[in-house]
């Protein structure tokens, strides 16, 4: 079978959905995505998407899914067992919070200092600490866990959509990762590789319940049961991490190219609009990418969202006319639209009868949300402010270059065998100790850099020729429902596009939200696997992909192993607070985070002006005539410096910002005789005692 073929109903797998429902869709949310077969042959034969079978699970597929999970797990135990050496102050956070969570000290909803990013993982790292007596381990036990389950529910989607063997080889994929995906499925940041988890159960409820197995197939409407489940997990996994969001747009985009576009079509005025992209775009299959540029740049023209020097700053309408002219424009412009809207279609019939339709599943979302739900019923009764949050918008078109660098210089940090170049930017403002490679093992993953390039560029030929009807027809705006091959694509480039055009993206570190293409990789690999007609192309490929990610991951596990840096000071803190010599101090706000969960409170230390606080809980009152500990890295380091040196784009992120050294050096020049003492700590701080806590500038968070 190749890319273009059509498999008859009566030939094609049956779908094994969750419930084994069967029927007609007769609600408006199962038409969004199942169009009228016998409308769509009559008049749209020959403009309609290919479609291909789903292929049935067995219950061997359950077990080899199991032996999956403890191959996950398995797989990473030897950089959990390596896991103190690129201990990050986020983790420490979670790590504080599991502790106090454990404890029974404090039960956190989000991650401390903000208003998103659920507190889950710490809940299941404070389950886990019981069964480990180093928390370090704990706290890469538990993401580690979220991962495992991610292998296993990826090989059983993807063994519905291209067969076990696709399965076994996406499996494989997240298994033999490259190195950076490697560290941050074991990395307990706030729920990074719980969104990919929650991202895969968003994706395959969908194609489960929503999507027909192919065009001719009865298929029944979703039940009750089945959206509320959907919103569940939408809801859930938006409390978890806002993340899910570009898990969400390629599901809303592809049920949208499904019975919305069939509709279009067949619409008087709108398929007017739609044939005149076909005659423009007829040589070139360019009217989808075409439509979403439109779209996003009217959109963001009405309203825009970017950061500017550490400011979050918004436009609306481009900033053309003053925001109380720009609002009233706006409004008129909407009053005028939905008058239009209302006399050419049964708009309002058509959204009671979708909220109607829908119910079960808004339920299913506010009962996911139901912690978000809750914190923000407390600040409300309380009177207290809700805390920060990251800018969640779009940004303008005019503004995309710096986000544009980032991309390029992230994915292959991303994607790349040779961990050494991800090593590189982890170090930058800290003092982490890896083993170097040899200058043969460092040429070899040279090489094997060029191996992953022609590995990846050969899947993505694959991919087009093979598939190149499913692809044409998705950017064509056939109506579909459209295959897995191109929903993959298509979510695929709506996370670059989603990166690109998010205001969140505003230094280099943000790469990270780069890392759910990890939810996408091992399908592309899948169907490239799958792709029969190519198979001398595509085993080779993949192959070598897999192969090199292995190679690289071993070069990367000999590079850890060293202690973390702040370990022998944390354990000389903690003889302090022993023999009664300190109770609590202040630091840089990256040292204080990790410091504190290294020395599992004991004593406590507080951020000295932080550019984001975190612990602002364990922060005790400071008073001019009160005596302050101050816990500091002792030398003229500039981290700014060390960025731009390093080559890295854009300004150098705020913790590479020292407030602290600065400060207490020109408190020593200017009040020598406030100083009480200077202790001499391990690898390079000391311990300072003033007489009066030195004052702190107002920050931006």
């Amino acid at each position: 079978m190749n890319g273009t073929s059509r498999v008859p109903a009566q030939h094609a797998h049956p779908a094994t959905s969750l419930s084994g429902e069967s029927g007609t869709p007769s609600d408006p949310i199962a038409e969004l995505v199942m169009p009228r077969a016998a409308e769509m042959r009559a008049a749209h034969s020959e403009r309609v998407a290919p479609n291909r079978p789903r292929h049935p699970l067995r219950r061997t597929d359950a077990l080899v899914a199991i032996v999956l999970f403890a191959a996950a797990i398995l797989a990473r135990w030897p950089f959990i067992a390596r896991g103190e050496t690129l201990l990050h102050s986020d983790e420490a956070i979670v790590g504080i919070m599991a502790q106090d969570i454990a404890e029974g000290r404090r039960f956190p909803v989000f991650f401390y200092g903000q208003r998103y990013m659920g507190a889950l993982e710490a809940y299941v790292i404070a389950l886990l600490r019981p069964l480990f007596d180093d928390p370090i381990t704990s706290l890469r036990v538990g993401p580690t866990l979220f991962f495992a389950m991610l292998t296993s529910l990826q090989y059983l989607m993807l063994t519905r959509w291209f067969g076990r063997r696709g399965g076994l080889i996406g499996a494989a994929t997240l298994i033999l990762a490259a190195p950076m995906f490697v560290q941050w499925s074991i990395s307990a940041r706030g729920g990074y590789i719980e969104s990919l988890v929650w991202g895969t159960l968003l994706w395959w409820a969908y194609w489960e319940w929503f999507v027909p197995p192919n065009r001719d197939s009865a298929h029944a409407p979703a039940s009750a049961r089945k959206k509320f489940l959907l919103g569940a997990i939408l809801g859930s996994g938006m409390w978890i991490n806002p993340t899910i969001g570009v898990f969400l747009a390629p599901v809303i985009a592809h049920a949208l190219m499904a019975a919305p576009l069939a509709a279009a079509r067949r619409d008087p005025r709108l398929s007017i609009a739609l044939a005149g992209l076909d005659r423009t775009f007829r040589s070139l299959p360019m009217s989808l990418p075409v439509v979403v540029l439109l779209t996003i740049a009217v959109a963001t023209s009405i309203w825009g969202m970017w950061v500017v020097d550490g400011r979050v700053r918004t436009s609306l309408l481009m900033d053309m006319l003053p925001r109380p002219a720009a609002a009233a424009v706006l409004v008129i412009a909407a009053i005028v639209a939905w008058r239009s809207l209302t006399q050419r279609w049964p708009v309002l019939p058509f959204l009671r009868s979708q909220l109607t339709s829908a119910g079960p599943l808004i339920f299913g979302a506010l009962v996911g949300l139901t912690p978000t739900l809750i914190y923000v019923v407390r600040r409300t009764l309380t009177g207290a402010a809700v805390e920060a949050s990251l800018p969640l918008g779009l940004r303008p078109m005019w503004t995309i270059g710096d986000p544009l660098l980032y991309l390029l210089r992230g994915l292959p940090l991303l994607l790349a065998a040779d961990g050494g170049p991800f090593l590189d930017l982890v170090r930058v403002g800290r003092s982490y100790v890896t083993v170097p490679v040899s200058p043969q093992v460092a040429a070899g993953l040279f090489g094997l850099n060029w191996l992953v390039l022609g590995g990846l560029l050969t899947c993505g030929v694959v991919m087009a020729v093979h598939y190149r009807d499913e692809l044409v027809a998705a950017l064509r705006l056939r109506p579909g429902p459209h295959a897995p091959s191109a929903f993959l694509v298509l979510a695929w480039f709506a996370m670059l596009s989603m990166y690109v055009m998010g205001a969140c993206t505003f230094d280099f570190t943000t790469i990270r939200y780069l890392v759910p293409l990890w939810a996408v990789v091992p399908g592309l690999l899948a169907a490239t696997a799958a792709a029969d007609s190519l198979r001398r192309a595509a085993w080779p490929a993949v192959g070598c992909l897999l192969f090199a990610w292995a190679l690289g991951q071993a070069a990367f596990f000999t590079q850890l192993g060293p202690p973390h840096p702040l370990t022998r000071l944390a354990g000389e803190l903690k003889a302090s607070q022993e023999r009664g010599e300190l109770d609590f101090a202040l630091a840089e706000p990256l040292d204080a985070h990790l410091l504190t969960f290294l020395t599992q409170q004991a004593p406590p230390i507080g951020e000295y002006q932080s550019f984001w606080p975190r612990l602002a809980h364990l922060r005790r009152e400071t008073n001019v005539r009160m005596p302050t500990n101050y816990v500091v890295h002792a030398a003229d380091i500039d981290w700014m410096r060390d960025w731009t040196d390093a080559g890295w784009p854009g300004r150098s992120p705020p913790e590479t910002s020292r407030f602290l050294w600065p400060a207490l050096k020109r408190f020593l020049r200017e009040h020598p005789e406030d100083v009480l003492s200077r202790t001499t700590l391990p690898d390079g701080y000391e311990l300072w005692r003033t007489t009066r806590a030195i004052p702190e500038a107002a920050t931006d968070s």
